[in-house]
């Protein structure tokens, strides 16, 4: 499907039974979850996902490219930042009612009873592919000059000195 064409909502099975191919974007106000982390809702998720039936069993599949630059708040200076989410999810596609023991071991699972909106299939995997703690690269962080300001010596060690006497 065309970038012009993504469709609001999905259903992910029925997609690996046609074979299909969603590619465009997203723009970051739809979706509540991952707008809440950033410093405002501007932007877009890149998206590029393929639909397909495989294996002997021929279960679903969905595997493709997520991508997005979002603007957040380094958590180690407070300022804004530019952090790049990339997420490459590949998951097996199972009804609710399919038994899970059927998919393969160590695979990622997506449980589908139907339509689901294609913003959460793209928020969920955004959010597991950021960082607990986003924060500048030390060297481009304006903390990092405040740490370095601190490494100079400490005018109360001296007082530690009188301590260790006796």
């Amino acid at each position: 499907m065309r970038a012009a064409s993504l469709p609001a909502t999905v259903d992910p099975i029925k997609l690996a039974d046609s074979g299909a191919r969603l590619t465009g974007e997203l723009p970051v106000k739809a979706m509540g979850r991952l707008r809440a982390l950033c410093v405002d809702e501007s932007g877009t998720v890149s998206i590029s996902l393929s639909f397909e039936r495989s294996g002997d069993r021929g279960l679903g599949r969905m595997q493709g490219t997520i991508a997005a630059s979002l603007q957040v708040v380094c958590q180690r200076c407070l300022e804004k930042m530019t952090l790049v989410l990339r997420a490459e999810p590949s998951v097996i596609l199972i009804r609710a009612q399919d038994r899970e023991d059927l998919t393969p071991r160590n695979t990622d699972s997506l449980v589908v009873d139907g339509p689901i909106l294609l913003s959460n299939i793209v928020e969920d995997e955004l959010l597991l592919a950021m960082p607990m703690v986003p924060m500048h690269d030390i060297d481009k962080c304006l903390a990092g000059e405040y740490r370095h300001r601190q490494e100079k010596p400490n005018p109360f060690s001296v007082l530690g000195e009188l301590k260790h006497k006796d």
